[in-house]
């Protein structure tokens, strides 16, 4: 204010127009909906950082930082996957063969687990579904659900250069509870993960292409 009124005399002194300077209140709320709009920002940003941070580049699933955030809860089932053969993909296709059958991977599963889950990349070509509150036989049934909707048909890689335009692909399913050895046993995240991921060895140890429970079947 005392900076408008002294430019108004100075104005006035030296014969200059102005014009009409704005007040004090308008150049407030001026500012004012200028650091609404930079904090809405800055929060819109933050939100997608964090979602970012918690999805996986490749596949747009959840990552496993976000399975690790999720496993530290009470109750629930894990499905423990990977493709079978990976390796040879990679090495006979190339790389961008195998990223379209992890792609594809992330999508099948998915569609199969729909809400019943959250579907998150471990790593590689591993793959690990959290079923929150899902009995062990749930978990069975979606595990074989997962394995038939990917076995079920040919991966379409005709977007990839050089490669065959189909490829067949199956995985071998670990499966594992909280309540997997007994209706009270409280296990930690880590451990139903080995559970899991033991039974995916022995589903591989039993051909691949199949799913194996924990506790229900012998080495």
């Amino acid at each position: 204010e005392e900076v408008a009124e002294t430019s108004r005399v100075l104005a006035k002194m030296f014969e200059q127009d102005i014009g009409e300077l704005p007040s004090a209140a308008a150049m407030m709320a001026q500012a004012q909906e200028k650091t609404i709009e930079h904090t809405v920002s800055l929060q819109r940003e933050a939100e997608e950082l964090e979602r970012n941070a918690n999805l996986d580049g490749l596949t747009n699933i959840s990552n496993r930082k976000r399975f690790d955030v999720e496993t530290n809860n009470v109750g629930f089932g894990v499905l423990f996957f990977d493709a079978d053969k990976f390796k040879t993909v990679n090495d006979t296709y190339g790389h961008a063969a195998g990223d379209a059958v992890l792609v594809e991977l992330a999508k099948r599963t998915t569609d199969a687990i729909g809400d019943s889950g959250l579907v998150c990349r471990y790593g590689g070509e591993e793959f690990a579904v959290i079923l929150p509150g899902a009995s062990l036989d749930a978990c069975a049934d979606l595990g074989e659900q997962v394995r038939a909707i990917i076995a079920g048909s040919p991966f379409d890689l005709s977007g990839v250069e050089g490669v065959p335009d189909e490829l067949s692909v199956t995985v071998s399913v670990g499966v594992s509870t909280t309540c997997a050895a007994s209706p009270g046993r409280l296990a930690s995240g880590d451990q139903i993960v080995q559970e899991a991921d033991e039974c995916v060895y022995a589903a591989k140890a039993d051909g691949r292409n199949n799913v194996k429970v924990f506790g229900r079947f012998t080495e």
